[in-house]
């Protein structure tokens, strides 16, 4: 080898080296910046046991971020190594600058607001910025699939999950339930509850199919970014895991409700393990179909180099390397030095201030499903029947979000339930308001039960206008709320008496009136408390 070759093989070595230790250096400020959803731990206000072990892989709370993180590095290495760092295209500087500074911004964000949600979404935001910042427009077409990876990182809020969650459940136990009567098993649906083999099974939140959607999609993103594929192919891969999902976990609930041992932890988790794997198999199949229907322009199924134009003379792929490394080190300073958001307590009454007795009503206490409501976490709750002196009772259920702690929320449509197996007939809005705000009133039933439930909901803002703040943690820093989100529920039973509606109805209403004469004092005897504590 002559002089002339040795130096260029010393370059072109020396070249990767640079490449390899700008990269390494690149990931380790990113990741030290985005370190908050290293430490997330879902379970950090509930101690888990050993039989709970089903809860980290089923529980929509859930969920495992350093599992993403390692699967993100994977496919991101894979992909990388198909773009030629050497032919990048700029065309998208501006583009990528924007996404830069916006998860710049949500990082720190999420950091001082410890939401390992924003935290995730920013880092996703920051991933693809850097690719089209260091490789151009080759880089957002070899990132964007990691960048959704990424947004599966950590579970979402609870305002978020809790509009959603009950409807799979519901849809969940009426699959299951068609196929038990589709291979000869009588069935009868009763909202979550199944009554099949002389036994009621209950779907609850952890096999509504919630988590193994979020799985399966998981796992077609992480198929699609190792292998090469077509976009179209990729998206319409990704499009089907949500159904192949939802499909494999209605058999699981299915043969756990045949299953006279399902509620024994160890079998509960084989058997939901053994479908997520069948549900890989199946995306298997489906993406194996795709590749007939849409085959790969290369049909030998090389790699492909994704490539822009040439570096001309000047241009400055090295201070481009420095710019994004010199942000990436100023972004893991500012988390590194940002305080997090500890919330000031504020002077409010409790629910269980609520008076035992007033008027002509006395109380006594009542127990709360606490499996029935799951992600559906209040700050304060109360739950008693008041019965008045001609014998007359209803049910008072009062839940408060202060919008203190992260994984509370107010937004479920279980909040309208009494317990498992109770289903909404109809609803209607009531000709009264309590606490200035409307009642919607709902009949409900379970089996030969039925029961009219007036609802209210104190603090609560439209739906969207709850999901944005709660995707973004407003209520966590400078933007939150003073006031507080309350619902209150009460509930009178029904007969098949025609006028047990009325009945219904003006019992609701006469003790409603009561209630918020109790509210109101509540209400100014701690305004007063907190103006006294402001004068000091």
């Amino acid at each position: 080898m002559n002089a002339a070759a040795l130096r260029r093989v010393r370059a072109a070595l020396r070249e990767r080296w640079q490449e390899a230790v700008s990269t390494a250096v690149v990931a380790a400020l990113c990741l030290f910046a985005h370190r908050g959803l290293l430490v997330f731990d879902p379970y950090a206000l509930t101690a888990l046991g050993p039989s709970d072990a089903g809860e980290i892989f089923f529980a929509p709370e859930a969920g495992t971020p350093g599992v993403v993180l390692a699967l993100v590095a994977v496919v991101i290495s894979v992909r990388l190594a198909r773009i030629d760092a050497r032919t990048p295209s700029y065309a998208s500087t501006a583009g990528s600058g924007v996404l830069l500074l916006f998860g710049s911004g949500l990082c720190v964000w999420g950091a001082a607001t410890t939401s390992s949600f924003v935290l995730a979404v920013a880092l996703a935001s920051v991933t693809l910025g850097l690719g089209g910042w260091l490789f151009g427009s080759a880089g957002h077409r070899t990132l964007w699939i990691p960048t959704m990876m990424l947004l599966l990182a950590a579970p979402m809020p609870p305002n978020l999950v809790n509009p959603v969650i009950y409807p799979l459940q519901l849809a969940t136990t009426n699959a299951a339930a068609i196929l038990l009567s589709g291979i000869g098993y009588p069935t009868v649906v009763t909202g979550d509850l199944i009554w099949v083999a002389g036994r009621a099974v209950e779907v609850i939140e952890s096999c509504s199919g919630y988590r193994a959607i979020g799985t399966l999609s998981l796992a077609a993103l992480f198929y699609a970014g190792v292998f090469p594929r077509r976009t179209a192919r990729t998206l319409l891969l990704l499009g089907a895991a949500p159904l192949v999902a939802f499909s494999v976990n209605a058999v699981r609930v299915a043969s756990l409700a045949l299953d006279p041992e399902s509620n024994i932890e160890e079998v509960h988790l084989v058997q939901g393990l053994l479908v997520f794997g069948a549900g890989s198999l199946a995306l298997g199949g489906i993406d194996r179909l795709l590749g007939r229907l849409l085959p790969e322009p290369d049909s030998a199924g090389a790699v492909t180099t994704e490539a822009g134009r040439e570096v001309t003379a000047g241009e400055p792929v090295a201070l481009r390397w420095g710019m994004a490394g010199g942000l990436l080190a100023l972004l893991a300073l500012a988390t590194w030095r940002v305080v997090p958001w500890q919330p000031e307590p504020r002077a409010d009454w409790r629910m269980f201030e609520i008076p035992v007795e007033f008027g002509r009503w006395r109380a006594g206490p009542l127990p709360t499903d606490r499996v029935f409501f799951g992600t559906a976490r209040f700050s304060d709750s109360v739950h008693r029947r008041y019965t008045d002196r001609g014998g007359y009772s209803v049910d008072l259920f009062a839940v408060c979000d202060d919008r203190m702690l992260p994984h509370t929320g107010l937004l479920s449509a279980k909040l309208v339930l009494p317990a498992r197996g109770w289903e909404v007939v109809s609803r209607r809005t009531a000709g009264y308001r309590l606490g200035g705000r409307p009642v919607e009133l709902i009949e409900i039933r379970r089996e030969q039960q039925h029961a009219l439930v007036a609802l209210v909901r104190i603090g609560v803002e439209p739906l969207g206008v709850e999901l944005a703040r709660s995707a973004l943690q407003l209520d966590r820093g400078p933007f939150r709320r003073t006031n507080r989100a309350v619902v209150l529920r009460i509930t009178a039973p029904l007969s098949s008496n025609w006028r047990s509606h009325f009945r219904a109805e003006a019992g609701i209403r006469r003790f409603a009136r009561r209630l918020e004469r109790e509210i109101r004092r509540l209400d100014a005897r701690y305004t007063t408390i907190r103006a006294a504590r402001e004068r000091r």
